[in-house]
C-alpha cells in the first residue's frame, strides 16, 4: 500500500510511525460491518477499501471480535506498510483480570491477527481508580513482551463516560511510559486539550 495524495499523514508521537490521520476504527456498533450481517470477506473488503484509500493505522481489541478480520486484510500487502493496534481488558466488571491472563490476551490477539508483533498494545478503557494500579503491575509485563518483540509501542485508552473530567488523562500524559494515548476529543468534548496535550506533546506520546 502506497500514500494516496488525498490522504494527510502525521507522525505519532516519538514512535517514528508515520500514520494516516484518518484511521480505521474496527469496534463500534458496526465492527467492520459483522454487527449489520456481513461476512467475513465482506468485511476485509470494507478494510481493504479504507486502505486504498490511505488510512495505514487500524485499530481493533480483543473485545471487538474483530481481529481476525483485519489479519486476513493485512495479508494484502507488506506488513510494514500498515500499522496495527489492539487492546486488552485488565478488569472485567469489578474484579482485576490476573496479569497473566493480560499478557495471554496479547497472545491471542496475535494468534488472531496471524502477525508475529502488534504496533500498538493498549490497557483498554482506564478509569482513574485503576490508572496507578495498571501502570505498576501491569505495564511491566507488557514492557517485558515489547523486550522479545511481540509489542512495537505501549499505550493506553481512556474511557470519557467514567472519567468525563479527564482525571486519569492528568497523570497519564506525563508518564513517558506511555507511547501512545488513545482519548476522546472533539467540538463538544475538549478535556484533552485542558487535561492532556500538554504533557503528551512535552513527552512525545501520541494521541
Amino acid at each position: 500500500m502506497s500514500n494516496v495524495p488525498d490522504m494527510q499523514y502525521t507522525k505519532l508521537g516519538n514512535t517514528g510511525m508515520r500514520v494516516s490521520v484518518a484511521g480505521l476504527g474496527c469496534g463500534g456498533g458496526s465492527r467492520l460491518g459483522m454487527a449489520r450481517g456481513l461476512s467475513t470477506n465482506q468485511s476485509v473488503d470494507l478494510v481493504h477499501l479504507a486502505m486504498d484509500l490511505g488510512v495505514n493505522y487500524l485499530d481493533t481489541a480483543a473485545v471487538y471480535g474483530t481481529e481476525p478480520i483485519v489479519g486476513k486484510a493485512i495479508k494484502c500487502g507488506p506488513r510494514d506498510q500498515v500499522y496495527v493496534a489492539t487492546k486488552a481488558q485488565v478488569r472485567r466488571n469489578r474484579d482485576m483480570i490476573p496479569v497473566n491472563d493480560v499478557v495471554a490476551s496479547l497472545e491471542n490477539s496475535l494468534r488472531q491477527l496471524d502477525t508475529d508483533y502488534v504496533d500498538v498494545f493498549q490497557f483498554h478503557a482506564i478509569p482513574p481508580d485503576i490508572y496507578d494500579q495498571t501502570r505498576d503491575a501491569y505495564a511491566p509485563a507488557l514492557l517485558r513482551e515489547k523486550e522479545k518483540g511481540k509489542i512495537r509501542h505501549l499505550g493506553l485508552t481512556e474511557s470519557p463516560p467514567n472519567d468525563p473530567a479527564g482525571v486519569m488523562l492528568k497523570s497519564a500524559s506525563r508518564e513517558p511510559l506511555w507511547e501512545v494515548i488513545m482519548l476522546g476529543y472533539h467540538m463538544m468534548h475538549q478535556v484533552a486539550r485542558r487535561n492532556a496535550f500538554s504533557g503528551t506533546l512535552e513527552n512525545g506520546i501520541g494521541t
